[in-house]
């Protein structure tokens, strides 16, 4: 984050100049408070039956949920000289649930059974920037940031029956998939800064990922099919918080 400042003469008042989440003015007097809450939550399921109590020569079955969550967040206070306190709270949580259950199982005789794909894909950005400056800062500045990403993913895929002939034309094939970032700026800078800088941060992710595959025939299997299963997750937590003089730099940016 790079704030440049331009000396004016000495005016009466404040004029604003922000838009958004963000206040910028020449002189700020009094408390200033920003307050983010965002919250999003994704549920996904399928479901596919194709059995019976004969099965001969069954069809393919093909399943993919796929969801995308972004979640941004901006908060900035800029002013050549801010009194008061400038509080910044943020709150992100993203809630994801994706489940997928194929069945192509014959109750009695699978013959020839269809072949099974699912796949389950989420990605979860949760991105929040918060900052404060000013070349005077006479007063608290406050900022806190809390992110919470929960990914639940679950496949249940059965070709089985009592009894299972050439299931190897019935393969099975499961995926899942999950990328969840946490991004967290905090900065306050200032030539004079009087006053506490508190700046607090959590980051929490949880991701759950199930697989369940059967092919196996209750009472007789003769060439079972192939059965081929991933899990693929990736977390990512970033944080940086900074309170300096921004004339010799220090952003997180850099």
């Amino acid at each position: 984050m790079t704030r440049k400042f331009l000396i004016l003469p000495l005016a009466l008042g404040a004029v604003a100049i922000g838009t958004g989440s963000a206040q910028a003015q020449i002189i700020a007097l009094g408390d200033s408070s920003q307050t983010n809450n965002q919250s999003s939550t994704t549920n996904q399921a399928i479901n596919q039956s194709s059995g019976g109590g004969i099965v001969l020569g069954g069809g393919d079955q093909s399943a993919q949920n796929n969801s995308t969550t972004n979640l941004n967040n901006t908060q900035e206070t800029d002013g050549l000289l801010g009194v008061g306190d400038n509080t910044q709270g943020n709150t992100q949580s993203s809630t994801t649930d994706q489940a997928i259950g194929q069945n192509s199982a014959g109750g009695t005789l699978t013959l020839l059974g269809g072949a099974q794909s699912a796949q389950n894909n989420s990605t979860t950005n949760l991105n929040s920037t918060q900052g404060t400056g000013g070349l005077i800062i006479l007063g608290g500045s406050d900022q806190s940031s809390t992110q919470t990403a929960d990914t639940d993913q679950d496949i249940t895929q059965d070709t089985g029956g009592g009894i299972v002939l050439l299931g190897l034309f019935g393969g099975q094939s499961a995926q899942n998939n999950s990328t969840t970032n946490l991004n967290n700026t905090q900065e306050v800078d200032g030539l004079l800064i009087l006053g506490d800088n508190d700046q607090a941060n959590g980051q929490t992710a949880t991701t759950d990922q199930d697989i369940g595959q059967a092919a196996n025939g209750g009472t007789l299997t003769l060439l079972g099919g192939p059965q081929s299963s991933q899990n693929n997750q990736s977390t990512s937590g970033n944080n940086c918080q900074t309170v300096g003089i921004f004339i010799l730099g220090g952003d997180c940016d850099e």
